[in-house]
This record gives structure tokens, sequence and C-alpha cells, in this order.
């Protein structure tokens, strides 16, 4: 994929409202994607994982997050929230 990019607001955004976190380079955002079931937002959500589903932190920043429906396991994925087990992550 490739797009132009211009540095908004702490984050890189591309043509087509795609952005990439603020650790991703101009260079590596042009083939930047999320992870399976994850999309890029302005906000992350901390509380989107299956540890700390209950636990948050008042803290914003852009980068990806998982979609509705899905919560972030140990190793970074977009897995379904019914597949979280309590107390652990897969």
């Amino acid at each position: 994929m490739s797009f132009s990019l211009a540095v908004v607001a702490g984050y890189t955004r591309a043509a087509g409202g795609y952005r990439c976190p603020d650790n991703v380079s101009q260079e590596e955002c042009q083939s930047y994607e999320c992870p399976k079931n994850g999309e890029l937002v302005e906000c992350i959500n901390f509380c989107n994982t299956c540890e700390q589903a209950s636990v948050c932190i008042d803290y914003c920043a852009p980068g990806c997050d998982c979609k509705k429906g899905f919560l972030r396991d140990t190793k970074g994925n977009c897995i379904p929230k019914s597949d979280c087990k309590k107390g652990t992550s897969a």
C-alpha cells in the first residue's frame, strides 16, 4: 500500500485516514497495518486487554486498538472477548 503522509497532532496520518503510532517511522508507516481485528484510532483504549478489561488508565494516545468485541492478548493479538480466560490471556 502506498499513500502520502503528514504529521498531525503526535501521530502520522496517511491519506485515507490511516494512522500509525508515534513509534512507527514515516517510512514504516507506508506499509504499516494493524493486527487482524485491529484498527488505527486516535485514542487507544488501554483497558482493551484480556488482563486489564476492568482496570483502566486515563491516558490517550494514537495507534492500533482492537475492534469492538475483541481484546488484546499478551502477544498483542486482537482476539474475541469470549476467548479471554478469567485471570489469564490467550
